[in-house]
């Protein structure tokens, strides 16, 4: 694994421009101990140094150390600035100095694990050093043989747009990063992800004078044999959390499936010298897993009176445990007071409220309502988010903004957007809405159709980014248009799109895809009173098909069309109560051993030809025991007297679930002529129940034809996928 990483390293080397600059000294260090001797020549003590204040820039992707240090030069034995090289200069005088890193990745393989050493394993941070990376997406910094930072006492290490990813494996504490005793902290925009260490996968936070994250995702990270997945506090005088996720860590013991306790979070105060202080504002802590408290674990077992953590306007939810409280657990030792305090509003699930402590006004339990972890969208350039789901119990849900988080949330958006801030680490945009509005153009090569958005939050005029996909573009049109504020405070914008024969011409400020497929669209705000680039929560609008119902049948009137091809007396429609999924008609196969039973309809067809038209199945289906087994049969007869063949085996659930899919039949120019259905049953012994047949052809609306009304209940057609004829 390590050679893999240094080839990468060595690409991005060869990849991305050196520069000349090296090191700006604003104090030149020979200069200081001149003046140290004069101080010492006259008698006096020599003033405490202020810094060197450096600002490093790293031009080197490598990990080798600096040659001379102390010298106020980054530079290794070949003159290049490696990240290492930076910190050992940075080490050697007290700062602040900056390090500013414009590579994409970097991997230190250098030296030993355990050491206390900043020229080997990891970087020891005995300054005070802020570390910046410069690329658009987070500088990713890996240590396969040890963790990537580790913070000594009176160290101070500042993050900004730093990924911390890969590291630890075998180490004991802080898999990615460690904040030792009398250290600080302060994370912007980072991402901690797949990290592994005995305990704190992700950071360890041992004793810290200071620890603050800021936007940031503490995601997938394990203790593989101990606590903490996410985050392991102990004994944390000042610990902030804002606006940031912890999500998808896991607590487990050697690897075996969570058994440990803090899944995502950890915090332990047990020691009467240090008082323990941990804040999460409006933070997500969601999708952990441990043996006990998945999301948080908290445990006092000092003489502390005042709360060990404090949780103002978070979520905590849906997070798992095997043995029990998947959201919060709390334990309290000897002579405990108080534990958790809530300020605010915070959101639980319903599964453990408020860590099992009394019912009290600030803590709501709901189902949160979250989305899935995005990638940091757009480009992987913010750190990934939960996002909230229209209708979320946490919109609006603060009684006031917290004002640490600067009116903003995890990725920049405005807080708040509506009449309250919202609960979690994602403000949800508020009267954002589009619409796709098809219509005959006329007899051009393609029909037409409008883009409407309307962006409550918009103030003033800007620009609207339209990505349009279509399932035959592997290029999606990427257009920035103008979006005017007309008329005034609406945010309005409309504008219309050609469907154009490929190759579409991209950056032409015309929005163009190929036509006869389904198009998506997705929107990206970008006009934002405080912050750019905010991704809109407005779904992925679908091209509205025509469809022309050949089936839409739920056995209420027999098999009303249908014939049966069996010898096995139970095969027949059913109308006994509770068995149909939709009225009370069911067809039910019995089944039998060495029988064979089939359910056929032959369906006139009236598509004229083909690539310009879909075909939609859908029907609902159960069995009642594991042999329960069913097959679907597809056959599309052509006029030339061809025909094409599909085959779907199903082995359905006990209870009723829906199947459906779309497909555009590629035989051009041949019509079809009838399209045939079959359902054959080969069943030992369980039944299988068919309900709400749907079949249906589907204009992709390229002739110039105004759609019908859609009256089914077919979902929209996925991206079509084609066959030919034998297939």
């Amino acid at each position: 694994m390590a050679r893999i990483f240094l080839l990468i390293a060595i690409l991005l080397l060869v990849i991305l421009p050196a520069g000349a600059q090296q090191t700006i000294a604003e104090i030149d260090p020979a200069r200081l101990d001149a003046q140290d001797a004069v101080e010492a020549a006259s008698g006096r003590t020599p003033a405490p140094r202020l810094a060197g204040r450096f600002n490093f820039i790293v031009n080197s992707s490598g990990d080798t150390v600096d040659a001379n240090v102390g010298n106020g030069v980054c530079a290794d034995s070949s003159g290049q600035c490696t990240l290492r090289a930076a910190v050992m200069e940075a080490n050697a005088s007290a700062g602040p100095h900056t390090i500013s890193v414009a590579y994409a990745f970097i991997e230190l393989f250098t030296g030993s694990v355990g050491n206390n050493f900043d020229s080997s394993g990891d970087l020891d941070i005995a300054s005070n050093i802020t570390i910046t990376g410069t690329a658009t997406q987070p500088t990713a910094l890996v240590n396969p043989i040890d963790r990537v930072f580790d913070v000594l006492s009176g160290g101070n290490l500042s993050l900004t747009n730093i990924k911390v990813t890969l590291s630890g494996i075998s180490i004991q504490s802080g898999g990615g990063v460690r904040v030792d005793n009398g250290g600080s902290f302060t994370g912007t925009r980072i991402v901690v992800v797949n990290n592994i260490a005995a305990a704190g996968g992700g950071i360890y936070i041992n004793r810290a004078e200071s620890f603050r994250l800021f936007s940031s995702a503490i995601i997938h990270n394990n203790a593989r044999d101990g606590n903490g997945g996410g985050l392991f506090f102990r004994d944390a005088q000042d610990a902030q959390v804002v606006n940031s996720t912890i999500a998808g860590n896991m607590a487990s013991f050697t690897f075996n499936g969570a058994s440990m306790p803090g899944g995502g979070v950890y915090v332990l105060a047990n020691h009467n010298n240090f008082t323990s202080d941990v804040e999460f504002i409006h933070s997500t802590i969601a999708g952990n897993t441990a043996g006990v408290g998945g999301g948080l674990f908290i445990s006092k077992q000092n003489d502390q009176t005042t709360p060990v953590m404090r949780l103002h306007n978070t979520i905590v939810g849906d997070n798992l445990a095997t043995v029990n409280n998947p959201n919060c657990y709390v334990t309290i030792g000897q002579s405990a007071a108080v534990l958790v305090e809530f300020t605010g509003r915070s959101l639980f699930g319903s599964s453990d409220p408020a860590c099992g402590l009394p019912a009290i006004a600030q803590v709501v339990v709901e189902d949160p309502m979250l989305g899935l972890l995005d990638d940091g969208i757009p480009d992987n350039t913010k750190p990934p988010m939960m996002r909230l789901a229209n209708g979320s119990p946490a919109i609006n849900l603060a009684t006031s903004c917290d004002p640490a988080t600067g009116g903003l949330d995890q990725h920049g958006g405005t807080r708040p957007r509506g009449p309250a801030c919202d609960v979690g680490a994602h403000e949800v945009p508020t009267g954002i809405t589009g619409t796709l509005d098809l219509f005959p153009d006329g007899g051009g090569p393609g029909s037409s159709f409008s883009i409407t958005v309307q962006d409550g939050d918009l103030i003033g005029n800007g620009t609207l980014t339209v990505d349009v996909v279509t399932s035959n573009t592997f290029i999606p049109d990427h257009e920035t248009l103008t979006l005017t504020e007309t008329p005034a405070n609406t945010g309005t914008f409309v504008k219309q799109v050609t469907l154009a024969p490929l190759p579409v011409v991209l950056g032409n400020g015309l929005i163009e895809a190929a036509g006869g497929y389904t198009v998506t669209i997705t929107y990206h705000d970008l006009v934002d009173t405080t912050a750019a680039d905010t991704r809109v929560s407005a779904p992925y609008l679908v091209l509205t098909p025509a469809i022309q119902l050949l089936q839409n049948g739920s056995f209420e009137f027999g098999l009303d069309g249908w014939t049966l091809d069996s010898n096995v007396g139970g095969d027949k429609v059913r109308t006994a109560p509770g068995e149909a999924s939709d009225g009370v008609g069911v067809f039910r196969f019995k089944g039998q051993v060495g029988k064979q039973s089939t359910l056929k309809q032959n369906l006139i067809s009236t598509l004229r030809d083909s690539g310009d038209e879909a075909i939609e199945v859908g029907f609902d289906i159960r069995g009642d025991d594991s042999s329960s087994s069913v097959q679907l049969k597809l056959v599309i007869k052509y006029a030339s007297g061809g025909k094409s063949k599909l085959k779907f085996p199903l082995n359905p659930e006990p209870a009723y679930t829906t199947w459906s899919m779309t497909f555009v039949p590629y035989i051009e120019p041949d019509p079809i002529t009838t399209f045939e259905v079959s359902f054959i049953d080969r069943s030992p012994s369980g039944k299988v129940y068919i309900d709400r047949v749907r079949v249906a052809e589907v204009s992709l609306g390229t002739r110039g034809v105004s759609p019908e009304t859609r009256t089914d209940t077919l979902p929209p057609p996925t991206a079509p996928s084609g066959f030919r004829g034998g297939n």
